[in-house]
Order: C-alpha cells, then structure tokens, then sequence
C-alpha cells in the first residue's frame, strides 16, 4: 500500500501542478468553479486518484504491468521530492511558477 500512497502523490500532484496537465487543468477551469476546484484541489483529487490506484490493487494484486506502473509513479515522486529538498527551483516543474 506505500506504493500506491507514493504513486496517488505523483499523481495527484501532475493533475494539480505539473505543466503536462495545465491543459487538462484549462479545459476543467472553462466549465466553471465546480471544474477549476476539481483538478486545483490536491484533497480532492488526491481521493479521487486513491480511491481509483487502491481500487486497481486491489482488485489486481498480481498484475505485474500494475506493480510497474505504481512502482515507476511512487519513483517518480520520491525523486522529485529529493530534487526539491535539494534546492532544484520549483519553476522548473510548477505551471504557477
């Protein structure tokens, strides 16, 4: 379950962050404040994506394209948060710069 706690982090926070999903966070802001705060909102997506990560574990705790993927994605967040704690400036992977 560290692995999906990890890899909800890493997604939640491209969702509500990264620059990759900025037109994914535009479309969303175009349908109103309900949208905006849907992919704005790290609680709110981080359930959202827990619930569905959690879910898919659960349901294929063997999958070893699953386990690959929550291990990539918990990865992912562990070393972006080094690189942050390093002092990397957060404009380089923040769209609010």
């Amino acid at each position: 379950m560290l692995l999906v706690a990890a890899a909800t982090h890493r997604v939640t926070r491209t969702i509500t962050k990264d620059r990759i999903a900025g037109p994914l966070r535009d479309w969303f802001d175009k349908r109103g404040e309900t949208g905006e705060y849907f992919v704005r909102c790290p609680w709110c997506v981080s359930m959202y994506v827990a619930l569905t990560l959690a879910g898919a574990a659960s349901a294929f705790p063997r999958s070893r394209v699953l386990n690959v993927l929550l291990l990539a994605l918990a990865a992912s967040a562990l070393a972006g948060d080094l690189a942050l704690l390093e002092g990397v400036e957060e404009e380089v992977i923040d769209d609010d710069g």
